[in-house]
């Protein structure tokens, strides 16, 4: 199929004509916006994820894969300064499963969603011809006047980032190699064990400042990106600025991969990243201070210039020739 998935996301969007009265956003962001009642509004997101596609049993065990995919789904609800609800689960078996790897998988779902508070309420089971199949759906809900959308960056607001990247692409290389590394396990865990920002979320809420939010889960600059086009602006990142592992350049060079292309689209290290005034950066500091959180700014929002690439980013003074934005299902 000769397209890339966000064509194929609006040209499916662009011919779906039912709009629910009570539907406030639609496809376009990590969730949709259905409203609740007066003063709250539902957020719902779904997510599937494919042996082989998304994951490799290889190196997964089956209670890690259910830990990772109710973490990534949360992790959607995180992107709109959610809280999560309810979740439901379809899985598609392999006739080589047995129970226990069903029961492995669903104990690894549940002490995730138990740590969240989100109750596992449904879902429903097929036959799989050779391959596991995942599919999620989650519930969360915001106050209306709270959940935040890619479409709100505003010219002068910081970019701001959760914590280090390029650290899930790292720990995949390693999985890949089959090899025990001194110093890999913080690399192994941000691919296998990625933790949804939902504490954070629940701060960036609070403030009206945070304008435009969306979690890294393709990679950095296509995820920013998202933002930037939703709400037609531009931005200039600094790359000297943008967190890692402090090893993370001489891990890149181990397994052949280019610390830049790593760290700008590397992709699942699902960390939060958003917009916001200035202004508000030293009260929201001392929120997190209290919960020994940390984020950190890496860049600037500009005013929309069709003449100049969508995102700059700039090191050592020089601007970078980028390579790929993140990742594309159909690339």
């Amino acid at each position: 199929m000769k397209t890339t998935e966000f064509e194929l996301i609006r040209e499916i969007k662009d011919n779906l004509m039912t709009t629910p009265i009570d539907m406030i956003q639609g496809i376009g962001e990590d969730c949709a916006v259905v409203k609740k009642d007066e003063g709250h509004v539902f957020l719902i997101s779904t997510d599937c994820l494919i042996e082989r596609v998304h994951f490799d049993l290889d190196y997964f065990s089956v209670f890690e894969l259910g830990k990772k995919a109710m973490s990534v789904n949360l992790s959607d609800i995180a992107a709109m300064a959610g809280k999560p609800l309810y979740a439901f689960v379809t899985i598609g078996v392999p006739p080589h499963f047995q129970k226990k790897d069903i029961h492995d998988f669903y104990t690894g779902l549940e002490q995730v969603s138990q740590e969240f508070a989100t109750a596992i309420i449904g879902g429903d089971t097929s036959r799989s011809p050779n391959l596991f199949f995942i599919s999620l759906t989650v519930i969360g809900v915001a106050k209306n006047d709270a959940y935040k959308l890619r479409s709100f960056a505003k010219p002068g607001d910081g970019i701001y980032i959760s914590g280090p990247l390029g650290s899930s692409a790292v720990g995949l290389a390693i999985l890949e190699k089959k090899k025990k590394l001194s110093g890999g396990t913080v690399y192994i865990q941000a691919h296998k064990n990625p933790r949804p920002r939902i504490p954070l979320a629940g701060i960036l809420a609070k403030f009206s400042e945070v304008h435009a939010m969306i979690d890294v889960s393709d990679g950095l600059l296509q995820d920013l990106n998202h933002i930037l086009h939703a709400s037609k602006v531009n931005a200039r990142l600094d790359y000297n600025e943008i967190p890692r592992e402090k090893d993370f350049d001489q891990f890149c060079e181990r397994f052949c991969l280019s610390p830049e292309n790593t760290l700008l689209s590397g992709g699942e290290d699902y960390q939060l990243l958003f917009t916001m005034e200035e202004s508000a950066s030293a009260s929201l500091q001392k929120d997190l201070n209290h919960k020994r959180l940390s984020i950190k700014k890496i860049g600037t929002v500009l005013p929309l210039d069709q003449k100049k690439p969508r995102i700059e980013v700039v090191k050592n003074g020089e601007v970078l020739s980028l390579q790929s934005l993140g990742y594309d299902h159909f690339a």
